[in-house]
């Protein structure tokens, strides 16, 4: 490269990559802030308990959730974390999944995005 002189061609690819990682980050980044104002939306209209909207939002941080990990965040009880995730899952939020003696709950959309 140095030897042909053609610095500015390859300087021109790498800063149309940074450029193109940069458009397709901020894209993600809409598309999750659109899908977390719509879980908002919908879980607002059916009067959900702000345990339920503060566990809806943690999964924006840790997309894949056991009631263990809700408990130990929120300081409820072990009973109380697995009702509020049972509740996201009836409002089509989230998926459960069996692992071993747990289940863990998930949101295939947000994992897509991510």
């Amino acid at each position: 490269m140095s030897v042909s002189g053609r610095w500015h061609d390859w300087i021109y690819f790498f800063l149309t990559g940074i450029a193109e990682q940069a458009r397709d980050a901020g894209n993600r980044a809409k598309a999750l802030q659109d899908l977390q104002a719509s879980w908002r939306t919908q879980l607002q209209a059916s009067h959900s308990t702000g345990l339920t909207l503060a566990v809806a939002d943690y999964l924006f941080e840790r997309p894949v959730l056991g009631a263990s990990a809700v408990q130990q965040r929120f300081r409820v009880s072990h009973p109380t974390a697995l009702k509020t995730l049972r509740r996201l899952e009836a409002s089509a939020i989230i998926e459960p999944t069996r692992t071993g003696k747990e289940y863990l709950f998930f949101y295939d959309p947000i994992l897509k995005l991510i």
